[in-house]
């Protein structure tokens, strides 16, 4: 079975738990936190170390969850998402997890009513320019928008923010490719 639609899945079920709770959001942050610890092409904070040990056949799941149980405290990541990475380590899918927190992500996003745009940016854009990009979509969906911002140099120059099904490249690289196509 395909990863994506196996992390949608974990996904949909973390979403239906947490919405339950009236955690959405909660739940959202620690699972983008860890996300973003056990993920190297995220940012700053990933600790190539953790996702050694998690990632590693020689240490048992049992070793792995006294880890993460104690990294989760020390982090003060909800006893929902604790013990969904618990499973998640139990059932060898915490390679999922980037993907599963961009899944849960949209899904939870789609139950508060919430638009999710994704935006990549061929540099990271100002606090004043999210916010305008922020108002501009929230003007054109009639949803309360939520921007998920990622630099991706190689777009050039611009902006591709992708919504729902909806796809908008103003990016250089977009200009580029449909210039050669022209011939």
């Amino acid at each position: 079975m395909n990863e994506n639609v196996i992390a949608k899945r974990y996904a949909k079920g973390l979403a239906a738990f947490a919405a339950q709770r009236g955690r959405l959001a909660e739940v959202r942050d620690d699972l983008r936190l860890l996300a973003d610890l056990l993920d190297p092409e995220r940012g700053d904070i990933s600790v190539p170390e953790l996702r050694a040990l998690l990632f590693s056949p020689t240490v048992t799941p049992e070793e792995k969850i006294r880890v993460t149980d104690v990294i989760c405290e020390k982090l003060s990541i909800g006893q929902e998402v604790s013990d969904f990475l618990n499973v998640l380590i139990k059932k060898t899918r915490i390679g999922l997890i980037g993907m599963l927190e961009r899944q849960y992500e949209r899904l939870a996003a789609d139950l508060n009513a919430e638009g999710l745009a994704e935006v990549r940016t061929a540099r990271l854009l100002s606090p004043q320019q999210e916010e305008s990009l922020r108002l501009a979509l929230r003007e054109a969906t009639g949803k309360t928008v939520r921007l998920r911002v990622e630099e991706d140099k190689s777009l050039i120059a611009g902006v591709r923010v992708r919504m729902s099904d909806i796809m908008l490249d103003g990016s250089f690289a977009a200009r580029l490719e449909k210039m050669e196509s022209m011939g």
